[in-house]
């Protein structure tokens, strides 16, 4: 038994805690692929799905022109968890004090929000964004920092931060499509309730 060995155990277990029973499974067993309307979704819902899982199109200045936000190049479905090789997100600072650029695990995106439809705490490595708008508009408008050597080149299109250009129905889509991603079994299975009980 070694520290990093238990660090390594609680990393896995951590990562493990997932619902597979959400409103976006069950809509996904129901048609052909991700890019098909679910019948079980609302509009909005459907809207933000969309918009997660396509591309965005950038003009030269790196300003988004057309197509969706591409969350799903590094949030790939079905499981939303980060891609292995991506770069930092653009947030570099550490909870010590000073930067931080080689931190780029993440949760899955999967019951990010509880069943009430509220983040299940603040988000991030360092906590500091609390809402689904305050990380949607992080997304927004990427600030290239010079001295971050290790934003993910798919944030800064042309060499230059994303500006994705948000308006407030496309936040909002956004979020009820996250929302779908929260199931109950997390929170009913014995599995997962406290072993000190």
């Amino acid at each position: 038994v070694t520290e990093a060995r238990l660090q390594e155990c609680l990393a896995q277990f951590i990562r493990s805690i997932q619902s597979f029973d959400s409103k976006y499974d069950a809509g996904r067993a129901q048609v052909a692929n991700d890019s098909v309307n679910f019948p079980n979704f609302t509009a909005q819902e459907n809207q933000g799905k969309n918009l997660f899982l396509s591309p965005p199109v950038f003009d030269a200045t790196s300003t988004r022109t057309s197509g969706g936000d591409g969350c799903n190049g590094c949030h790939g479905a079905p499981e939303f968890d980060i891609a292995p090789n991506s770069g930092n997100n653009g947030i570099i600072g550490s909870l010590a004090g000073g930067q931080d650029q080689a931190n780029t695990r993440a949760p899955s995106l999967r019951d990010l929000a509880n069943i009430s439809g509220t983040p299940n705490g603040p988000m991030m490595h360092t906590g500091v964004i609390t809402t689904l708008q305050a990380a949607i508009g992080h997304y927004g408008n990427i600030n290239a920092n010079p001295n971050n050597a290790r934003l993910d080149p798919k944030l800064k299109p042309n060499g230059i931060g994303q500006k994705l250009n948000f308006n407030a129905q496309e936040v909002n889509a956004l979020i009820a499509f996250l929302r779908t991603l929260t199931g109950k079994n997390i929170y009913t299975d014995p599995k997962w309730s406290n072993p000190f009980k």
